[in-house]
């Protein structure tokens, strides 16, 4: 009698490899939801007053057209760096534009190495962003939370010619380091993202708040402990001085704010000054963009601050996004909002906990899709999408 051969239960290895591709999967259908829009919108309207640089995509206009706005200012601290008649670029924080021109010294192309930094780091971001989430949520939330993250609105800045997908990887391996208790690891992504852009300070505040929690809760100083909040000032003190040595200016990265209109105030004072720009502004995309931003900030904000309350998602994850809701309010208006909204990521993992229903997730899905394709085809047209 033919025995019939016993089941074997795939690995855990096969099942996280599988799990990984999913995740791939998901991130790249992102990558050619936003880049099949572009491709689209140039087919339909093709007189978008296209500038090229003379260096870019020259055969190439739909991924030239992810490179708009900041991108040129971005590349000329890459291929220049902080020339004394352009001090208001000091306002670009450094570590994307020197890794695009280390890159693109060895393609004599800093544009296509720029672009080569955006993909691969919101690549290894969005993984790392899974692997975080997996820490303490299903399969099934964490995947659908990775859709909230690589579908937002926003999301087609992670294939422009941007610093947010360097910060996003840098951010999500600092908060993943602190989850599995690799503290010194986490610090030293935290500082990558401190020299990304000027909400890193958020992270970096998340992790020294968190760590000074647990050193008055054991009510001793290590000097371990000491060593670390040592590197952390060191850090910072290091950041001073690269700006003192290119701009003769520490803090040259604060005083250049001012020239793209950003001043220390409260919320509710950026909240009425984006407000009266909507009567002044000319530009459709940048009055509907000053509109959402105006009437999602509180909201947002207080989404943050529930999420803190949150005791199924670590406090580190809800502390940063909250820093990183807030920074961007304390700026004197909200344009670009919903861009530091997409550095928050973990509010992700909080909507993926509380939006549970089939139906609203795939209506949310819909919403995701249909404004992402409006404000990627603002920004690939040269409209005001921030």
């Amino acid at each position: 009698m033919a025995i019939a051969p016993r089941a074997i239960a795939p690995s855990t290895h096969f099942l996280f490899q599988r799990e990984i591709g999913i995740v791939l999967l998901v991130l790249f259908l992102s990558r050619v939801f936003f880049f099949g829009v572009a491709w689209l919108g140039l087919q339909v309207n093709t007189e978008q007053s296209v500038k090229p640089h003379p260096d870019a995509f020259s055969q190439s206009q739909v991924w030239s057209s992810f490179i708009r706005w900041d991108s040129y200012h971005l590349y000329d601290v890459a291929v220049r760096g902080y020339q004394s008649d352009a001090l208001y670029r000091t306002a670009f924080f450094p570590l994307y534009p020197v890794l695009s021109r280390v890159i693109g010294n060895a393609w004599q192309n800093v544009w296509v190495a720029g672009l080569l930094v955006s993909y691969l780091s919101f690549f290894i971001g969005g993984v790392l962003s899974y692997l975080i989430a997996r820490n303490f949520l299903q399969k099934r939330d964490a995947l659908f939370a990775l859709v909230l993250i690589s579908f937002f609105p926003a999301a087609f800045f992670y294939s422009a010619w941007y610093t947010e997908s360097l910060f996003f990887c840098v951010s999500a391996a600092a908060l993943l380091a602190h989850l599995r208790h690799h503290r010194w690891l986490a610090i030293f992504f935290a500082v990558l993202a401190l020299f990304a852009r000027p909400v890193g300070v958020g992270l970096v505040a998340t992790l020294c708040i968190i760590e000074i929690v647990a050193w008055v809760k054991r009510r001793r100083i290590t000097l371990g402990d000491v060593l670390w909040i040592a590197s952390v000032f060191i850090a910072s003190t290091l950041l001073i001085l690269f700006y003192y040595i290119v701009s003769g200016d520490g803090f040259a990265f604060l005083h250049s704010q001012g020239w793209w209109g950003h001043r220390l105030s409260d919320p509710i004072t950026s909240m009425l000054r984006s407000a009266y720009a909507l009567i002044t502004q000319a530009d459709i995309f940048g009055r509907g963009e000053l509109l959402i931003a105006t009437l999602l900030s509180i909201p947002t904000l207080l989404f943050a601050l529930w999420g803190l309350r949150e005791k199924r998602i670590p406090f580190a994850l809800t502390l940063y996004s909250f820093f990183v809701v807030l920074l961007p309010m304390l700026g004197g208006h909200l344009y670009s909002f919903t861009r530091y909204i997409l550095l928050a990521f973990p509010l992700a993992y909080f909507a993926a906990l509380k939006i549970q229903s089939a139906w609203i997730r795939s209506l949310l899905l819909f919403l995701l899709l249909f404004f992402g394709g409006l404000t990627t085809f603002a920004f690939t047209h040269w409209q005001w999408a921030g």
